[in-house]
C-alpha cells in the first residue's frame, strides 16, 4: 500500500526527495560564509564619492611628481631613466607609464566605489598615507638628489620641511573630511556637511586636470636639442685641431688637425687657418703659419687679445714645442726664454684670476725606446715667457678637456680618470650625485647665457660617446634629444657670441672623420 503524501500546514507538504548535496555540510557553510562576506563587502552604504576623488587627486599628484621629475630628454628617449614608478614599473616604458598610472587610478576608483564604506575607509586611509609619505620622502628629501630645478644643496632642507608641512595639512584635510561622514568615532564633529566639503570633490577633480596638463606640457614642451648648421663654406673634415674663441672679435679660430689615416703614412697633418664669424667659415691666408700638425692646443688670451697655440705632432712623427700667436691677421712665432717640452694633446685655457694662459699635461712618443711619456706639469704664458707652476700633487693626463669653471673660480678637467679641479698646488677629484662617465677626447665649454658648462662626446676604450651634459654649478644633467651629432671625439666646440649658443665642428669616430657643424638649441 502506498503511503499518502504527508501534509504540513506551513510548507504545504514535504518532499520525500533526497536533499541536495550542496544544501548541507561543510561546503554549504563555506558557501554561505563567502556569500555573507561578498554581501558585506559590496552592499550599501557605499564610500562617499567626495573622499574617493580626494584620494584620486593625491594619487594623481604622486604620479605627476614622478613624471615631472624625469630627466631632460626622457620623452625623446625613455631609456635614459633608471628609476621605477611607485608601482615598481620601469620608466623605460616611456608613454606606457602614463597608461599604467591611468589603469591604477581607475582600479582604485572602482574598488572604493563598489566597496561598503566600513571596508573602504581603512583602505582609503592606508592609500592616503602611502602616497603622501612616499612622494615627499623620495622626491623632496635632501639625500635623494635634486629632481627639480628649484632645489639645490643650499635650500633642500627648507624645501623638504615646506613639503612635509604641506603633506601634513593635506592629510589633516582628509581626516577632517572623513570625520564629517562619521568615520572617526573619537573625533566628535557636527555631521552636517560644511560648504567646503561639498566643493572638495570638484576641487579634487580640478587638481587632477591641472596635474595632467602639467605632465602634458612637460612631455610636449620644446626640448633642448642639437641642430645641424649648413654654412656656405666648410673647412675640410678633421679631428685634433687646435681652436680658441676670440671674444674681442667674436670669431672662433681653428688651426690644423688631421683629416685622414693611411697604412703607409699614418695620420696626415694640416696647417690651414679658419675663422667662424657666427654665420660662415672664412679661410685665412696669413703670411706666416705654424708647420702642419695635429694635437696642438690653443687658448685665447683675454688680457692681450691674442690666440696662443702650443705643441702638436707633424705627419713625420715630430713633436713640436713651439709657441705661436694669432692676432686675426697673421701668425707670429714667439721666442720665450723657457717653455714646456715638445708634446701633443696638452690642454689649455685662459685663467682670468691669474690673467695668463695655462697649459697642462700632454704626451710624447720616443721612437727609439718605443715608449710614451705622459706629462703632469703645469705652465703659464704671460705673453713673453712660459713659467712652470709647481704642484705638490701631480697627475698625468693627455687628450683631456678643460675649461675655466666660473663657479669655483678654478679649472675643471675631464679625462679618463674622471672630473678634477686644480686649486693652489693640488688636484682634487670632483664628486656630484650625477656625473658623465670618465672619458678621453671630449670637449668642455662655458655657456654664459644659461651659466652652464657643456660637455659633449669623447671615448673610453672602444666606446665613443654622443652624449651631452651640462653643469649648472650644483650638479650635472644630461641633455637627451632625438637629433644630436653622431658619436665622436677630438672635435672643436666653442660658445658663439654672435649666435648665442654652443657650436661643434668635426671630430673622429673609428675611421670616419666628420665635416659637419652643429649648434645646441637650449630651451
Amino acid at each position: 500500500m502506498i503511503n499518502p503524501r504527508q501534509f504540513d500546514p506551513n510548507c504545504q507538504g514535504l518532499s520525500s526527495d533526497p536533499p541536495d548535496e550542496f544544501s548541507a555540510g561543510p561546503d554549504n557553510k563555506f558557501r554561505q560564509s563567502v556569500a555573507r562576506l561578498v554581501q558585506g563587502l559590496f552592499s550599501p552604504p557605499y564610500f562617499p564619492g567626495t573622499l574617493t576623488w580626494f584620494l584620486l587627486a593625491i594619487v594623481t599628484s604622486h604620479g605627476g611628481i614622478e613624471l615631472l621629475a624625469v630627466p631632460d630628454g626622457f620623452w625623446a628617449d625613455p631609456s635614459i631613466s633608471t628609476s621605477y614608478t611607485f608601482l615598481s614599473t620601469p620608466f623605460t616604458w616611456g608613454a606606457w607609464t602614463v597608461g599604467v598610472y591611468a589603469g591604477y587610478l581607475l582600479l582604485v576608483g572602482i574598488i572604493l566605489t563598489v566597496l561598503n564604506q566600513r571596508f573602504a575607509f581603512p583602505l582609503w586611509v592606508g592609500l592616503l598615507l602611502c602616497h603622501l609619505s612616499d612622494s615627499i620622502n623620495y622626491y623632496f628629501h635632501c639625500n635623494s638628489g635634486n629632481f627639480f630645478d628649484f632645489m639645490n644643496t643650499g635650500n633642500c632642507s627648507e624645501v623638504y620641511v615646506s613639503f612635509t608641512l604641506l603633506i601634513g595639512i593635506l592629510f589633516a584635510v582628509g581626516l577632517l573630511a572623513a570625520s564629517h561622514y562619521n568615520f572617526i568615532p573619537w573625533l566628535s564633529i557636527d555631521t552636517r556637511q560644511p560648504s567646503w566639503l561639498s566643493k572638495l570633490g570638484a576641487l579634487s577633480l580640478g587638481w587632477m586636470g591641472l596635474m595632467v596638463l602639467l605632465v602634458a606640457y612637460g612631455a610636449m614642451r620644446p626640448q633642448n636639442t642639437w641642430q645641424l648648421v649648413d654654412p656656405v663654406h666648410v673647412p675640410p673634415g678633421r679631428t685634433s685641431a687646435a681652436s680658441a674663441y676670440d671674444t674681442q672679435r667674436s670669431v672662433a679660430v681653428m688651426f690644423g688637425g688631421t683629416s685622414q689615416w693611411t697604412q703607409e703614412a699614418g695620420w696626415n697633418s694640416i696647417n690651414d687657418t679658419w675663422e667662424w664669424d657666427g654665420n660662415d667659415w672664412i679661410e685665412a691666408h696669413p703670411e706666416h703659419s705654424p708647420a702642419s700638425r695635429y694635437g696642438a692646443s690653443a687658448a685665447f688670451d683675454e688680457k692681450r687679445g691674442i690666440t696662443v697655440l702650443f705643441g702638436g705632432t707633424g705627419q713625420d712623427g715630430r713633436f713640436y714645442g713651439d709657441t705661436w700667436e694669432w692676432d686675426g691677421a697673421d701668425w707670429r712665432k714667439a721666442s720665450p726664454a723657457q717653455s714646456p717640452s715638445a708634446r701633443q694633446s696638452p690642454v689649455m685655457y685662459y685663467d682670468p684670476t691669474r690673467e695668463t694662459v695655462i697649459l697642462y699635461g700632454g704626451s710624447s712618443y720616443d721612437s727609439e725606446t718605443m715608449s710614451n711619456t705622459f706629462f703632469d706639469d703645469v705652465w703659464e704664458w704671460n705673453g713673453s715667457n712660459w713659467e712652470q707652476i709647481p704642484l705638490e700633487q701631480s697627475r698625468r693626463t693627455s687628450s683631456g678637456a678643460i675649461v675655466f669653471d666660473p663657479f669655483r673660480q678654478s679649472p675643471m678637467l675631464m679625462d679618463g680618470e674622471g672630473l678634477w679641479t686644480w686649486q693652489d698646488i693640488l688636484w682634487f677629484p670632483l664628486d656630484y650625485s650625477r656625473v658623465p662617465v670618465n672619458r678621453w677626447g671630449s670637449r668642455l665649454t662655458y655657456y654664459p647665457p644659461v651659466q652652464e658648462i657643456v660637455l659633449f662626446g669623447g671615448f673610453e676604450g672602444e666606446q665613443v660617446f654622443d652624449d651631452t651634459w651640462v653643469f649648472d654649478g650644483q650638479d650635472w644633467h644630461q641633455i637627451v634629444s632625438a637629433t644630436r651629432p653622431p658619436a665622436r671625439n677630438g672635435h672643436v666646440m666653442f660658445f658663439d657670441q654672435t649666435r648665442g649658443t654652443v657650436m661643434l665642428f668635426g671630430g673622429l669616430n673609428g675611421g670616419t672623420v666628420y665635416q659637419d657643424m652643429w649648434e645646441l638649441i637650449r630651451q
